[in-house]
């Protein structure tokens, strides 16, 4: 007997060997189409030259200017909170099978059990949303040189670039000011210029 030919006229072998073909094309087809719309997506919604596209609800989706991570590790504390809460309940209810005593050393335990994970379950949350809130005030920080930033030089286009140059400072003058070696902006404090970002 040969086992290889009959393994080849076997019909459910053949219908899985097509099968697999099927699926191998549809596969591909699908991870053409991902990197498509990848791409389109890219275009329409990322792409500097559209900025009224970043704006739209999809633009802040793919762009990131948004964070939603707040949003929901809040409602997986509420969803964890409550399943803590159930499972306590359901303790104190299962202690009633084994009587007074037992139901009054499950409602104890479970009374225990639910408090220290939701203290836990607390605690870690607040401990991710830290970092989730360190990351929004960093992006809000970003944001607001940037614009200073950049009003800085729409102030130097308003005036034609002719800025008139810093005086030096006089004696007595605050020990703090400085002129700014890179672009000559005066600071009246600081480390950084605030124009170009130069160290003092």
């Amino acid at each position: 007997m040969n086992y290889g030919l009959d393994i080849l006229d076997n019909p459910y072998v053949m219908d899985y060997a097509g099968s697999a073909a099927a699926i191998m094309v549809v596969s591909t087809i699908i991870a053409i189409a991902a990197l498509v719309c990848a791409v389109l997506c890219y275009i329409w919604f990322l792409h500097g030259k559209q900025p009224s596209k970043r704006n739209t609800k999809l633009g802040r989706f793919f762009n990131f200017d948004h964070y939603y991570l707040d949003k929901i590790l809040k409602v997986i504390y509420l969803v964890a909170a409550i399943g803590i809460a159930a499972v306590a309940i359901n303790g104190a209810i299962m202690g009633l099978a084994l009587g007074l005593g037992g139901f009054f050393a499950a409602l104890i335990f479970s009374a225990i059990g639910f408090v220290v994970a939701e203290l836990v379950l607390r605690v870690t949350y607040e401990y991710l949303l830290i970092f989730v809130q360190l990351a929004i005030d960093v992006r809000k920080i970003r944001k607001k040189v940037s614009s200073a930033t950049s009003l800085g030089e729409e102030l130097q286009e308003l005036s034609g670039g002719n800025e008139p140059k810093p005086q030096p400072a006089a004696p007595g003058a605050n020990a703090n000011e400085w002129d700014c070696p890179a672009c000559g902006w005066h600071m009246t404090a600081g480390e950084f210029c605030i124009k170009c970002g130069a160290h003092r």
